[in-house]
């Protein structure tokens, strides 16, 4: 067939147009010897500043904020998006952060968001972009995997309105920013953080990071109360710790009962390889990332290097000697180890619990395997790396240990794939220390505490706790054993730890064996000298002992006459010595019925003479004159 000249141009026109269109469209794939690292990715661009005053109207859309929402789960998930405006904050090869300029004043919503392309996109930092997609809750630990998720736009089409626009000023946690909390992680859940409980980012952690998800961050004066990991991360606390929780004396976070420490922030290398850093030592210029969650933690992802300075941690001396009526425990993270484990890696584990450690009493491990590790087997149990352990020990010079451990259902604890993680115990007997027995646990029934005339056991010995619970969902489940110490439950030989003004441990001094507690001091006068109380009510039948000395040595007070309750003031005095009870009668207390069972409290000595007691009523002894 013949087409005519005029058919045929117009033809070839239409295959160049396409080919252009095409060409368009496509993607440059980097040569080998060029490919860009997420680092240089996120780093390579010059800081953007404002080039000019043209304004550049912005069409109405959807907002950052209003996506993002008050909670972890985005109002919009699943759905489609328009002209969301941002800009670009930290490139990445698939895809980029980008923050609204114009924040709205809700603290609970977060300005900025991830945008997923996939391949490396056409933006750099400072760019004006608009951008529609679907928005979608993405899981790094996988789909259906008990974390939470990062919201982010995916299947996105952009458009750059606008180059070399100022980035967004970076949002500062600590003084002079947004108020951490500083106590509670999460407290208003009923199962998932992601979809049950009220979203409170003033009080829980969890919600105050999730409403910066995303965002430019800045550290102000950080203090590392960690070391840098084997996974390249560093956990710190911006101004220097001002409004931390207690630290220890080689300067780590303490973990308390009421106090999970939300206020510690962890750095991650994804954009900048991180330096090598010691406890204690304090980061000199801001530190400044996204916030981004993996792995079961917000991370703050620096996108400038942290420049620090050592604060000269010195390595950690053998644990103190002890005497033979004090018990030692400790804990140690074996890191994943199997019986089929470098034969290296248990001389060194067995040289830290016998010369460094002392060889503890008791010892919980983390991260024990099973005995064919990573090979994925029928067979869970782990007794052949425990002996591994114990004989390690041996050789190293150490005491005979036994173990504890529950063995996990299969596939069902977290970790290697095969590994069947779990924690587990050592205990050593030579020292007085008695397990107590029982009736051993499983992998999935709760341990209970039965109490029995006052005298608290464990239904099950050892035990699991709570294995069932949510919050334990592919993970290691906490194991609980009941112990007896030299047959007794009380310390003949007390010792008191000794703290300065700024709670550092700077030593322990002798106290006198008192029956029963001992609580509320009075201030020290200038002798030396102040006062307790001293009280013991019913319920504290474990604690009753056959005589009372002080009774028997003085005569019994109005609240021993009334019930089985003990309520009176003893007179101590302190000094460099340590320690000493007073030989002078205590001050006994009248109890008002309502407070029949408890101790008085807010004791204040207003002079030498004259005690306030709140709650409860004392005679007030007076001492003769010289």
């Amino acid at each position: 067939m013949k087409l005519n000249r005029s058919f045929r141009i117009i033809c070839i026109l239409m295959i160049i147009f396409l080919l252009a269109a095409c060409k368009a469209d496509q993607q440059p794939t980097p040569a080998p010897t060029t490919a860009q690292t997420a680092t240089e990715i996120a780093t390579e661009a010059p800081e953007p500043t404002a080039t000019s005053d043209e304004f550049v109207e912005i069409p109405d859309g959807d907002k950052i904020s209003e996506i993002q929402g008050a909670g972890h789960i985005s109002p919009y998930e699943g759905l489609e998006v328009q002209n969301v405006f941002g800009i670009v904050t930290v490139k990445r090869a698939d895809g980029f952060y980008m923050q609204d300029s114009n924040p709205d004043s809700d603290i609970a919503t977060s300005e900025g968001i991830f945008v997923l392309t996939r391949r490396i996109p056409k933006v750099e930092r400072g760019d004006a972009v608009l951008v529609n997609g679907k928005v979608d809750e993405f899981n790094p630990a996988g789909a259906g995997a008990n974390s939470l998720t990062i919201t982010q736009i995916t299947l996105p089409e952009y458009e750059v309105l606008s180059t070399g626009n100022a980035i967004p000023g970076a949002t500062i946690i600590g003084i002079g920013g947004r108020t951490q909390p500083t106590e509670v992680i999460e407290n208003d859940v009923d199962g998932s953080a992601a979809s049950t409980g009220v979203f409170d980012p003033e009080e829980d952690g969890l919600d105050f990071y999730e409403s910066m998800e995303s965002m430019l961050i800045q550290l102000n004066d950080a203090v590392a109360v960690s070391s840098t990991s084997k996974y390249k991360e560093i956990a710190v606390v911006p101004d220097r710790g001002a409004n931390a929780g207690v630290l220890s004396v080689r300067g780590g976070i303490i973990l308390q009962e009421n106090d999970q420490n939300p206020e510690r922030i962890i750095l991650d290398d994804t954009f900048l390889m991180l330096p090598s850093v010691q406890v204690g030592d304090i980061f000199i210029e801001p530190i400044i990332g996204v916030l981004d969650y993996t792995y079961g933690n917000f991370k703050l992802q620096p996108i400038v290097k942290p420049q620090f300075e050592s604060a000269g941690l010195e390595e950690e001396l053998p644990a103190p000697e002890i005497s033979e009526m004090q018990i030692a425990i400790a804990t140690y993270n074996v890191e994943n180890l199997d019986a089929e484990d470098n034969p290296k890696r248990l001389e060194k584990l067995a040289h830290h619990i016998v010369d460094l450690m002392r060889s503890p009493d008791i010892i919980g491990l983390q991260e024990i395997q099973d005995n064919d590790g990573m090979l994925d087997t029928e067979s869970t149990a782990a007794d052949q790396t425990y002996q591994l352990i114990i004989d390690a020990i041996s050789v190293a010079g150490g005491p005979e240990y036994h173990f504890l451990d529950i063995s996990p259902v299969r596939h069902t604890d977290g970790g290697a794939p095969g590994g069947n993680i779990r924690v587990g115990i050592l205990y050593r007997t030579d020292r007085g220390l008695t397990f107590n027995g029982g009736t051993p646990g499983d992998a999935e029934t709760a341990v209970k505490i039965i109490n029995s005339g006052g005298n608290p056991s464990l239904s099950l010995n050892p035990g699991r706790i709570d294995p069932q619970n949510l919050a334990f969902f592919d993970s290691r489940k906490p194991l609980v054993a009941e112990f007896t110490f030299n047959g007794q439950k009380q310390n003949p030989n007390p010792v008191v730890h000794v703290f300065d003004f700024n709670l550092k441990a700077i030593g322990l001094t002798s106290v006198p064996n008192v029956e029963y507690r001992v609580t509320d001091a009075t201030r020290v006068d200038a002798e030396g000298y102040f006062w307790v109380m001293n009280y013991f009510y019913p319920g504290d039948k474990h604690l009753k002992p056959e005589i009372d000395p002080i009774a028997a040595m003085y005569g019994e007070g109005p609240s021993h006459l009334e019930s089985e309750t003990v309520e009176r003031l003893l007179k101590l005095h302190v000094s460099e010595a340590g320690i000493v009870l007073i030989d002078q009668a205590p001050i006994q207390c009248f109890l008002y019925p309502l407070f029949i069972k408890r101790n008085s409290m807010n004791s204040q000595r207003l002079t030498s003479r004259i005690l306030n007691i709140r709650k409860d009523i004392c005679f007030l002894y007076v001492e003769k004159a010289a």
